[in-house]
């Protein structure tokens, strides 16, 4: 009995710990474009994919567009990851990042460049949507 106890008490100093990656699901319907002094709703149908792993956020089919996507621990509540921002004294040149709710699904994608940002909101799920052929 003390070999097993032994054994299973050496066996958890070696275990690690594991984040598995966590794939989403998402649907938008429509994306916000935001100036200084206006703001437009464009309606847009979008499905994303994203992956969601221990240090970044993936968006697969659009790496180039969105890369570089490093996670922060922003909040217990929300996955959120943002790219490197290239800024200048008087504005933001180029900003991406990404922010989903841990417990809705709702999130976004926001990107600025120049004084130009534009907001896409979207609601995911670890669903898979079915295919219509």
């Amino acid at each position: 009995m003390k070999k097993i106890l032994g054994v299973m008490i050496l066996g958890l100093f070696w275990c690690n710990v594991v984040f598995a990656d966590l794939i989403l699901f998402c649907k938008q319907e429509v994306r916000l474009i935001i100036e200084k002094d206006n703001s437009e709703t464009i309606n847009m149908k979008q499905d994303w994919k994203f992956v969601i792993t221990e240090t970044e956020i993936i968006v697969p089919g659009f790496e180039v567009l969105y890369k570089e996507l490093m996670r922060k621990n922003y909040s217990e509540t929300s996955y959120y990851a943002s790219d490197k921002m290239v800024a200048d004294e008087s504005f933001i040149a180029f900003h991406t990042y990404i922010k989903i709710s841990r417990t809705t699904g709702e999130g976004y994608i926001s990107q600025t460049i120049a004084n130009t940002t534009t907001k896409q909101p979207f609601i995911c799920s670890t669903k898979e949507p079915e295919l219509l052929f």
